[in-house]
């Protein structure tokens, strides 16, 4: 018996040992990253930090819970002794991981408000003009309105017959794509109609490259309408099945998504076929970023493609379910609504989760203001949900909404 108690205690020191002692041929701490390096958080909202360390012999490993976390002004966030952080009002600080052999490593916490503003029946589309104004396709009640930088309504404008989608030109000139009557309404910088022109079938989508040209996805017709500034015809192209969205990238190149087909068709700004390109299963909405890089939300997947200049495959991100409008702010950060969580997903440009903002029920799209506002169409409860200074100002590509 004492023999076997003398075994049992040998072990237990040699476990408690083990226990002490991991880690121990490590050595110490020899720097610390953390992860996120920026994020961004509503007032109540909470945001996981985590940290890395690298150790004296190169290798790693996560001491999240081994760091010391503080927060630059407790009175913007708090943060726990596992990483987590809260937002208490509206500002920034600066999130920092301690070790204990001196190292340290920072991250930047934005905690923003969140505002609602009621608008028509069922908004699919948000379009932001030169004054900060927004503008917004409301396809359940056959209107635009307009509301001002601080949500103050100010003006609703009649439109044709289930307006999906909304674009601006550099006049100030507001587009509206009609899919229940295959036309486009142009509308003045103060809401006045000054012409309707006819299109395809069913048309979804609408953008406007930098000569002004207007083009118009045709979901019904599988083809893509391009018109002048002054809405005459300037050519038809045929693309793939259901085409719902279209972006124009730096070239003036045209990357149309085929839900039906689970596709991109790229062209030229005179409609030239330059490819087809896979994609996810039913992808709906698209945003080329400064790099000329396509990112292709796939609605069905949860999931987000990247794909180069030339249609190279780059990488598949997780998004979220149903993520439908993307848009890309001025740091390069990817924007997506995701629709089947009543919520909108932060990416680094490299595709890494950055974090997610509540949004209101059923976001179909997402626009940037320049001052990082970001604007959100709920299509299932008649608002706009607006995250103050939630992204970085400005954006290069945004087309949405995305049609379920």
């Amino acid at each position: 018996m004492k023999q076997r108690m003398a075994i049992v205690y040998a072990l237990s020191i040699c476990l408690l040992v083990g226990v002490l002692c991991s880690g121990c041929g490590q050595g110490s701490i020899a720097s610390v990253t953390v992860a996120p390096l920026t994020a961004t958080v509503l007032v109540g909202s909470t945001q996981q930090f985590l940290a890395t360390g690298t150790y004296s012999n190169k290798s790693t490993s996560d001491v999240t819970g081994r760091v010391t976390w503080t927060s630059s002004n407790p009175a913007v966030a708090t943060i726990t002794g596992g990483g987590l952080a809260t937002g208490i009002t509206a500002g920034n600080t600066i999130i920092t991981a301690s070790a204990s052999s001196g190292v340290s490593a920072v991250a930047t916490l934005i905690v923003g408000l969140a505002s609602v503003f009621s608008v028509g029946a069922n908004p699919t589309d948000i379009a932001i003009d030169a004054a900060g104004n927004a503008w917004v396709a409301n396809n359940g009640s056959n209107n635009v309105t307009r509301l001002s930088p601080t949500g103050e309504v100010l003006g609703v404008f009649v439109v044709g017959t289930n307006p999906t989608d909304i674009a601006i030109d550099s006049a100030g000139n507001v587009w509206v794509v009609n899919s229940g009557s295959n036309n486009v309404t142009k509308l003045s910088p103060t809401g006045a109609v000054l012409s309707v022109f006819a299109v395809g079938a069913h048309p979804t989508d609408i953008t406007i490259d930098a000569s002004n040209n207007v083009w118009v996805v045709n979901s019904g017709s599988n083809n893509v309408t391009k018109l002048s500034s002054t809405g005459l015809l300037l050519g038809t192209f045929a693309v793939g099945t259901n085409p719902t969205r279209i972006a124009i990238d730096g070239k003036g190149n045209a990357w149309v998504v085929n839900s039906g087909s689970n596709n991109v068709t790229e062209f030229s700004s005179t409609g030239v076929f330059l490819g087809n390109f896979a994609v996810g299963n039913n992808p709906q909405g698209i945003a080329v970023d400064g790099g000329g890089n396509a990112w292709v939300s796939n609605y069905a997947d949860g999931t987000i493609t990247q794909l180069n200049p030339s249609g190279t495959l780059l990488g598949i991100f997780a998004a979220g379910t149903n993520p439908q409008s993307i848009v890309i702010d001025g740091g390069g950060n990817i924007w997506v609504a995701n629709y089947g969580t009543d919520s909108v997903m932060e990416l680094t440009p490299t595709g890494i989760l950055v974090g997610t903002l509540i949004a209101g029920n059923s976001p179909t799209c997402l626009a940037i203001d320049t001052s990082g506002n970001i604007w959100i169409a709920n299509n299932l409860s008649d608002t706009v949900t607006v995250l103050a200074g939630a992204a970085t100002g400005n954006f290069h590509t945004y087309v949405g909404p995305v049609w379920p």
